[in-house]
């Protein structure tokens, strides 16, 4: 099995020279079920091996790094690899889907871009509006962070910036998400791009705080949906992508959100990701 996957990630030209093969481990499995009335699935899972510092820390993966993507898995190998990326400026995303695991919060911590799932800040925070739960990340969780974005599916995807001068301008002050959602749904010029232009709004946390920019991108229009296998992980790869290009904060969401929505078109985890030259196609900074 281990072999059959690099084998593919090699046939895309993915490095793999620093992946080591465990003899005695078990290569980690999903097998997803998708109810087609409800629009639902249902994912199970054959767990790896846990790594812990014992294994080491391959601090060599840092060797030429511009930026470095965790999934919150094998924490006690991925901190010491986070803190050091920090001490050599090398920016930080976080893949964050589930609180439950070894040193999570202090890799929340470390993070200099999260990137959520639609359950994730309501429930790890406790705050059940999506926007203060976002404003409770970045206030008390993810320290570090220069700014939180939330996918949600066909709804699209929210991000929420630190810095108050980052993007001044904005359509409406929003005080919730209920706030939010219709603003979001008021009519718009039609647009022959399928890829959205983000929307800039700010929220209002309360008196005495600051608004804060939010950027929000519609799903991408007129996308097939057939397998949302791994369009969370697509959706996060191009906004690593975006980092290490320098992409401004709207052109990361825009090639994030094309590049997750095309991989929805075909099965599987990444036979229908876009190629480069499909990026640019589409008019997209890569």
């Amino acid at each position: 099995m281990a072999r059959s996957v690099l084998a593919e990630l090699r046939a895309d030209g993915v490095d793999t020279s620093l992946v080591v093969l465990e003899q005695n481990a078990t290569t980690p499995v999903s097998m997803v079920m998708v109810d087609t009335a409800e629009h639902t699935r249902t994912c199970i899972g054959v767990r790896s091996l846990q790594l812990t510092a014992t294994d080491g820390v391959p601090y060599q993966v840092l060797n030429g790094c511009r930026v470095l993507v965790l999934d919150g898995r094998h924490g006690e190998v991925a901190l010491p690899l986070a803190q050091a990326a920090r001490a050599q400026a090398i920016p930080i995303v976080l893949d964050a889907e589930s609180s439950d695991r070894p040193r999570f919060a202090e890799l929340l911590a470390a993070a200099d871009v999260v990137v959520c799932s639609a359950p994730f800040p309501t429930a790890h925070t406790g705050e059940r509006d999506l926007l203060r739960a976002m404003d409770a990340l970045l206030s008390f969780h993810a320290m570090s962070a220069r700014f939180v974005i939330t996918t949600r599916g066909e709804r699209g995807c929210v991000m929420m910036l630190r810095d108050c001068a980052a993007d001044c301008s904005t359509e409406k002050e929003v005080y919730t998400m209920q706030d939010l959602d219709a603003a979001l749904a008021a009519p718009q010029a039609p647009s022959a791009d399928p890829v959205p232009t983000p929307r800039h709004f700010a929220f209002c946390p309360g008196a005495g705080h600051a608004p804060l920019p939010l950027l929000c991108c519609d799903a991408l229009r007129g996308a097939t949906v057939v397998d949302t296998t791994g369009a969370g992980d697509a959706f996060v790869g191009a906004a690593a992508c975006a980092l290490v290009r320098g992409l401004n904060h709207a052109d990361l969401l825009r090639l994030a959100t094309f590049v997750a929505g095309t991989k929805c078109g075909g099965r599987g985890g990444h036979a229908n990701l876009p190629t480069a030259e499909q990026v640019r196609s589409a008019g997209l900074l890569l």
